[in-house]
């Protein structure tokens, strides 16, 4: 928590994080007195407390800048954080869909499973994603979860936040640095601009299956043996279709035409079946970013 007292007592303006209010240049209500470090509280449409090392430093040489007469400014903080919990690493980047919901602004929410490079290499890592953007709006926030590193999309995104508005098409026009070592062909925030493109309507939320799902639903099972041994579903109360891709693509009558949800392990698989079947006028969708999504 901010130690802001002895500047309250000063007659200095306290934001409601409990830090001393600052402007773009570091200055308080006072003018002629600076704050930097974790006790600062910028005043941006977003009031943030952001007891950071890195945004610490920033606002070090942006108050001596200040002092110096130097003109410079700092962007309205996004909230880009990253920590370790236990063998997973989480990062986050701009809002929540529970506080934009909270001040009545519609969202949409997109979900992805991939990994951080070719996924033959045994080193690579699951990278989970949730990307969230006002309702046919720009994107708002970002959060994801790896056993590998997560920081990359976490500054990426916040990037695209700043230089471009949040425009979700810069998602997909990202540049990124590839080999099969370090990166995939197509990066995940790439994935998630097209999810967003075609419309998040046909995924389901990662939770959707929490409470056993709906008792209407026919959930068609993609999973491989293998697959199942690792994950598996979750006892569910619908009715459950065990169908690959192979299959579905010749039996697909047999399925009911409503109420159709497709289940892979990442998501990849479960879109297609759920893509094939809505061309066949089937109302369909799929779980999305998989049952290991699910089960994280």
């Amino acid at each position: 928590r901010p130690v802001a007292a002895l500047a309250g007592a000063a007659g200095l303006e306290i934001g409601p994080g409990g830090g001393i209010l600052v402007d773009e240049r570091g200055c308080t209500s006072d003018p002629s007195i600076c704050a930097a470090g974790d006790c600062a509280e910028f005043s941006c449409e977003r009031r943030r407390v952001l007891p950071l090392g890195s945004i610490a430093n920033r606002t070090g040489r942006l108050v001596a800048n200040t002092i110096a007469g130097v003109e410079d400014t700092m962007p309205c903080l996004l909230g880009s954080e990253v920590i370790k919990v236990f063998d997973l690493h989480v990062g986050c980047c701009g809002e929540t869909a529970s506080r934009l919901r909270a001040e009545e602004v519609g969202v949409e929410e997109v979900w992805g499973a991939f990994t951080d490079r070719a996924p033959f290499y045994p080193e690579a890592a699951t990278v989970r994603l949730k990307v969230i953007r006002e309702t046919e709006g720009p994107l708002r926030g970002l959060q994801v979860v790896s056993g590998g590193a997560v920081v990359r999309w976490v500054n990426t995104f916040a990037q695209i936040l700043d230089l471009a508005g949040g425009e979700a098409g810069a998602l997909g026009r990202l540049e990124h640095a590839y080999a099969p070592t370090c990166a995939t062909a197509l990066d995940p925030l790439h994935t998630m601009a097209s999810i967003l493109e075609s419309g998040p309507e046909m995924q389901l939320p990662p939770d959707a299956f929490l409470d056993g799902g709906e008792k209407g639903w026919t959930v068609v099972n993609m999973l491989t043996e293998a697959e199942r041994n690792r994950v598996g579903l979750p006892a569910l109360v619908g009715r459950v279709v065990e169908m690959d891709l192979a299959a579905l693509r010749t039996d697909w009558r047999d399925l009911p035409e409503r109420g159709v949800v497709t289940v892979c392990a990442k998501g990849g698989r479960s879109y297609e079946a759920a893509r094939f079947l809505r061309d066949k006028g089937i109302e369909a969708r799929y779980l999305a970013g998989g049952i290991g999504f699910y089960n994280v």
